[in-house]
């Protein structure tokens, strides 16, 4: 077993690195950013962060591709040919560079959370609270959609993202329902990845469930995010 940590692009330099081999993690989720995921080739940098997180005796094993866009494949709108065809390009640069995995999330919305909670070592913890939550639940008006048209949508994405992964050797994790409640948030329905898997799964079963299980609030030294 390997522990993992995870970091954003601008937080990969050497001090953080130092502290990483220090507390014994193994390998290293970077988050991609957004600039990195407009349509240009991010071969280069990409190989230039994995240089430099190997120098301190890690593995770069995934880089998060969260932040590619993806609204228009989501919702089905004109204009995710270009969407697909910039995750084309940034599953292709992953694999060049020799990183195994990426990751995403496929929510139609985004994440929902209730207020913070302060728990061990006054530590702020990331808190969900469906309680809480219904009091006063919060609509996005323009953003309805059906659970139907989701799955289509996304049984698109991963029928045609897929083939090109299997051809660059990565492996796409997709992050669970977050919170994993049945009821639609928000007034848009779940996204869990199981079927996804299913609809889209390959020879070597390319995309995979990611079960996330960081602390992020508890965890983050320096009572950074």
């Amino acid at each position: 077993m390997k522990l993992m940590d995870h970091l954003h692009w601008e937080d990969i330099d050497d001090e953080n690195l130092d502290f990483f081999k220090a507390i014994g993690v193994d390998c290293l989720l970077a988050h991609l950013p957004g600039e990195l995921a407009d349509g240009r080739d991010p071969t280069d940098e990409m190989g230039r962060v994995k240089d430099l997180v190997e120098a301190h005796g890690l593995e770069l094993y995934a880089i998060h591709s969260h932040q590619v866009p993806r609204e228009r494949i989501i919702h089905g709108q004109p204009g995710r040919e270009e969407e697909l065809a910039n995750w084309a390009k940034v599953i292709r640069a992953i694999g060049a560079v020799g990183v195994p995995a990426t990751a995403t999330t496929f929510y139609a919305i985004g994440h929902f959370r209730t207020e913070p909670t302060t728990g061990r070592g006054g530590a702020t913890y990331c808190t969900w609270n469906f309680e809480e939550y219904s009091k006063d639940p919060p609509k996005f008006p323009g953003l309805e959609l059906s659970e139907k048209r989701l799955w289509e949508n996304m049984a698109w994405w991963a029928e045609r993202i897929v083939p090109v992964a299997e051809e660059a050797g990565v492996r796409i994790a997709l992050h669970p329902d977050d919170p994993p409640t049945p009821e639609p948030l928000g007034g848009l329905p779940a996204s869990s990845s199981v079927s996804i898997i299913t609809s889209a799964s390959s020879t070597s079963n390319r995309v995979r469930r990611w079960v996330c299980c960081s602390a992020r609030g508890a965890c983050r030294r320096w009572g950074r995010m």
